[in-house]
């Protein structure tokens, strides 16, 4: 009985070709769409929090919070600036370095060739909290904050030069109205977020970028906090000593804290993607019942015939939503397959690794086989209603 109905619904099923493979590629786009979306996720998430991770749960970063209700001694010291982050380093004996930054956009040129650029100031501790390597030259030392000196990340020294190479350092580039020497260049760094991505900064001292921008305003700081010492105890003590000693509001987080930021994010835009690939999926069951609804009203006299040779109404619902099923069967599998591959390009374009997790095939196949049994019934029951006698006038 099973295989006779199976290859009934196969022969319905290719009798009309064109509307079948339409049906079959509005289920085959919407699987893909839902386990890509949950590999480009979840490999997101991968490559966002291994960042924050290589970083180490001993750092802290601190900034100056935008809404600053506490009252100031000072107008003058109305802002973070460099020296306060050393000073507090000092005062400080459970934070062993610091790492100030000053950060703005604008324009950088070299030979004709312009570029948008992050312009980081930034102190010779830099490397050291921010885990940067050098790949060509030299990194900024304590000896050149006073010099119009540069470390040019992977990906700008790309867009400013053609290619990375050792012929880079040594030449000029302007930016704004001042030259800097280019001193080195970073080795590219894999875990970056599109809002901080130091491949594409230019490094400069951070003494520099104070002139360069007319502001001593901090953008944020990073300290590393002695072994054994309490990231959150470090919170409290330092935020307690912006407000006792200049009266400023500083926002301290730690890595943990930014860990856990960066997963809640990283969920939200899964839910998201995963919400919109759903839309897919269900087009592609309207798909399924439009061609159902076209099938039953081609097939209205055969089901006329079935129905006065015996055939129950169970039987004809039976038929029908085996066709549905085989549908997004077929374009569940097949949506599988391209939703990996398409994975494996983002991921090789992304630079990062694939993560294709079984739940997402799971779930996709089963919600395209209860999507196409969802859409299906609805044709089937209504094929399983269609009177003899009505049949049976059409010509």
């Amino acid at each position: 009985m099973f295989s006779l109905t199976l290859k009934e619904a196969l022969r319905s099923l290719s009798a009309s070709k064109f509307q079948t493979f339409i049906a079959l590629l509005g289920i085959l786009v919407g699987v893909a769409s839902v386990v890509g979306m949950f590999s480009i996720g979840e490999s997101a998430k991968e490559k966002s929090l291994a960042g924050l991770k290589a970083l180490g749960t001993d750092v802290i970063t601190g900034s100056m919070q935008q809404s600053n209700t506490v009252m100031r001694r000072y107008l003058d010291t109305d802002i973070l600036k460099a020296s306060d982050v050393v000073k507090m380093s000092t005062d400080n004996k459970f934070i062993l370095t610091s790492a100030p930054r000053i950060s703005n956009f604008t324009t950088v040129s070299h030979s004709g060739t312009v570029s948008n650029a992050n312009i980081a100031g930034i102190t010779d501790k830099f490397d050291i909290l921010y885990k940067q390597t050098i790949k060509l030259g030299r990194r900024l030392t304590q000896f050149d904050m006073e010099k119009n000196y540069c470390v040019l990340g992977y990906d700008i020294a790309g867009k400013l030069f053609g290619k990375v190479s050792d012929k880079i350092t040594g030449k000029s580039i302007n930016i704004k109205r001042s030259k800097f020497v280019v001193v080195g260049i970073y080795e590219k760094n894999k875990y970056f977020n599109s809002s901080d991505n130091l491949n594409e900064c230019v490094f400069i001292p951070i003494r520099q970028a104070e002139l360069l921008f007319e502001s001593k305003k901090l953008t944020n700081f990073k300290a590393k906090i002695k072994e054994g010492f309490s990231a959150d105890k470090a919170k409290v003590t330092i935020q307690d000593y912006f407000v006792r000693r200049l009266g400023l509001s500083v926002n301290v987080e730690t890595q943990e804290m930014l860990i856990k930021q960066a997963e809640e994010q990283s969920k939200t835009s899964s839910n998201v993607l995963l919400a919109t690939a759903s839309i897919s999926l269900i087009v592609g069951g309207i798909g399924i019942m439009n061609l159902m609804l076209v099938s039953v009203k081609e097939r209205k006299r055969e089901i006329g015939i079935r129905r006065a040779c015996g055939a129950e109404r169970s039987h004809i619902v039976t038929q029908f939503l085996s066709e549905a099923v085989i549908l997004s069967t077929i374009g569940g599998i097949l949506g599988i397959i391209l939703g990996i591959i398409i994975s494996l390009a983002i991921s090789i374009f992304a630079d990062w690794r694939p993560i294709i997790p079984l739940n997402s095939i799971v779930i996709s196949f089963a919600a395209s086989l209860l999507i196409g049994m969802a859409f299906g019934y609805m044709p089937a029951r209504k094929a399983s209603k269609i009177e003899i006698i009505d049949a049976m006038k059409m010509e």
